[in-house]
């Protein structure tokens, strides 16, 4: 999977940059100084670029090189990550944009919704190619895709998994749904049973743990959508598949997934940023933050280090704090103020 991104980050961005036709030889220190200066303009934070010059280097160092394509690699400019640069994880859905996509699913996934053409929101093929025709049997497979994602989305949003590498893997034997009572402490009697999830992650990024979270309506939803399309998950299917032609009960591909996500998007009028499927992911891990869930137990479920979750996220430590400092309290006696008599 790194190397699947490896190529295809070389292919669109640093192919693109120094030219299809040039040979790699005759790329040089120059071409490094101008990519760094070009690349950190466009990115956001430093961290992404670092991340893309490891790329670009490892190319060299474990290919080109050894096999004399080159004499050495390209010295690029160093990066230094600072402070500042370690928060990054900055745009993710607000609670209203959250809103929107929530009401926009609803009638996104209605038969009468899918037209016999489809507007593509990034090209088939050829570059001239805007508008797909669909035939009845596309049609409805892509009725059956969009029930799907509905569902990918709402468990994301509540599991905090990643998207892709984590979340579409996981199998049915996988997903445990428990009924749990939340009991509320402050109204008697005023209880709640909701469907809880646990779910089995096997991640090659950070191994083996439970992801527990209130997403089991939706699991359950899901499977029920598959048996009314005749469909019975067995324990070694996974959880996200396609439903009709021939790749009927095969796991849903990554690339359908993003496509639909970004139609989705450009569907609800969401296009503040580019988003993507790992800003549920984002999007779950800053409200749980501004809820004041325990970041130890946070980083358990999110599979980070309670460091790597502060250092990422710690401009909402930051706005906590001020709101903290800055809020208005009303003081009805001397002793709030700790004054003592």
């Amino acid at each position: 999977e790194w190397y699947k991104k490896k190529c295809s980050y070389l292919r669109n961005t640093w192919m693109d940059f120094v030219g299809a036709d040039t040979p790699v030889n005759k790329t040089n220190d120059d071409d490094a100084r101008e990519f760094y200066r070009v690349r950190s303009r466009h990115l956001k934070t430093k961290s992404v670029l670092r991340h893309e010059i490891t790329i670009v280097n490892s190319i060299y160092t474990d290919l080109l090189v050894p096999k004399g394509y080159c004499l050495r690699k390209l010295r690029m400019p160093k990066t230094t990550i600072t402070k500042r640069d370690r928060s990054r994880r900055t745009d993710t859905f607000t609670i209203e944009e959250w809103e929107v996509l929530y009401k926009s699913m609803q009638r996104w996934t209605e038969r009468d919704e899918i037209t016999d053409e489809r507007q593509a929101q990034t090209r088939y093929g050829k570059t001239t190619n805007k508008t797909k025709i669909l035939t009845i049997s596309q049609q409805e497979l892509e009725w059956c895709r969009r029930n799907v994602l509905r569902e990918f989305i709402l468990i994301s949003a509540n599991l905090g998994t990643r998207p892709v590498s984590e979340l579409l893997n996981v199998k049915r034997k996988d997903v445990n749904i428990t009924k749990t009572k939340f009991k509320d402490w402050y109204v008697e009697g005023n209880d709640e049973w909701r469907l809880t999830c646990d779910v089995f992650i096997d991640s090659r990024k950070t191994g083996e743990r439970m992801v527990n979270g209130i997403a089991g309506r939706f699991f359950t939803r899901l499977m029920e959508f598959y048996e009314s399309q005749g469909i019975t998950l067995e324990p070694d299917d996974y959880m996200f598949i396609d439903l009709c032609e021939r790749k009927k009960g095969q796991q849903i591909d990554r690339f359908v997934l993003n496509r639909l996500f970004t139609e989705l998007m450009h569907y609800a009028g969401l296009t503040r940023i580019k988003f993507t499927p790992y800003h549920l992911r984002h999007f779950y891990i800053t409200q749980r933050l501004m809820n004041g869930v325990d970041v130890v137990l946070l980083s358990e479920n999110a599979g980070n280090t309670p460091q790597v979750l502060l250092q990422s996220y710690s401009h909402i430590k930051t706005k906590l704090a001020t709101q903290e400092l800055n809020k208005v309290r009303k003081r009805s006696s001397r002793e709030e103020l700790g004054i003592d008599f």
